[in-house]
């Protein structure tokens, strides 16, 4: 028998046989008919009787209108919240500000202070609570220029900076986090260790240990299209040569994670002078292939 007729058969009410009903159960809308039978109790027996196949289909058919327009329904529903979402953000009036690999920018915050954005950075705040709470979080490296006023605090993944009126640069680059003074006094928090940083002096913490040093510039050396190093992790100088450049680095058998410090600078106008830097201290050779850059170990 068809499987047609055996649902036929069976929405009339007639006995099946158990191999019958075993092939019904494959029927793709057997569970749909299945429910419209169980609440058949509902309806009046003419009206069910009366052409019992064709209401049963028909209703089956309404039932999966209903489904259709509870998915639209639903996904409306989703499109509302994401939109009520985007207007509550809006209404925080939350500013966002970002820079990609070899882009740098500079930015006026509302109080008149000035951030001054690395590659690969990005600082947000709320513009409508700025008045009574300088506060804005970093990811990445900024110097700030900071007017006189209220507490203005610089907020990272790995610590906390707070001034009045001052100068000064954050880093903040996986497990590496320093701070740099130039003018006024700076507070520097991270875990358990509150530094304060007087004008010309630095603070490097990587794997929550920290040194303090003193600065040699009178400013940012990025800001001047260069980036300088003192006893910082090999790893974290390639890393920025690849922010400075847009580039990739691949490493061929290469650890730049063990014990590897740089001291020293590289250029942002000259790939090839800046990999020369950084790779001729610690015997290793590149290739530059377009966007690509092969290191690896010199051969004897």
């Amino acid at each position: 028998m068809k499987k047609e007729d055996i649902l036929h058969k069976w929405l009339m009410g007639k006995a099946l046989t158990q191999s019958q009903l075993n092939e019904l159960e494959l029927h793709p809308d057997y569970q749909e008919y299945k429910k419209l039978l169980d609440y058949a109790g509902y309806f009046k027996a003419p009206a069910l009787v009366k052409n019992n196949n064709a209401n049963l289909l028909k209703r089956a058919k309404k039932q999966k209108r209903k489904k259709r327009i509870l998915t639209w329904a639903s996904s409306a529903a989703a499109i509302v919240i994401i939109a009520l979402a985007a207007f509550w953000y809006n209404q925080q009036n939350i500013i966002l500000i970002n820079t990609v690999n070899s882009q740098q920018k500079s930015i006026e915050l509302p109080d008149g202070s000035l951030a001054q954005l690395n590659a690969g950075s990005q600082i947000q705040y709320h513009n409508n609570k700025w008045e009574n709470e300088r506060q804005l979080d970093l990811i990445g490296e900024a110097y700030f220029e900071v007017e006189k006023g209220k507490k203005f605090s610089v907020h990272t993944p790995l610590g906390k900076i707070e001034v009045l009126g001052t100068a000064f640069n954050v880093k903040q680059r996986q497990n590496y986090f320093g701070v740099s003074c130039f003018e006024g006094l700076v507070r520097v928090i991270q875990a358990q260790d509150t530094i304060e940083l007087p004008a010309g002096k630095m603070v490097n913490f990587y794997n929550a240990k920290y040194k303090i040093g003193q600065i040699e510039d009178l400013e940012p050396s990025w800001l001047n299209g260069q980036s300088k190093f003192k006893r910082v992790p090999l790893i974290l100088v390639i890393q920025e040569i690849e922010r400075q450049y847009d580039v990739k680095v691949v490493r061929k058998n290469i650890d730049l994670e063990k014990n590897s410090y740089f001291t020293g600078s590289f250029t942002h106008s000259n790939l090839d002078m800046a990999l020369k830097s950084v790779c001729i201290p610690f015997g290793l050779t590149y290739h530059i292939d377009g966007k690509s850059v092969n290191l690896s170990e010199q051969k004897n």
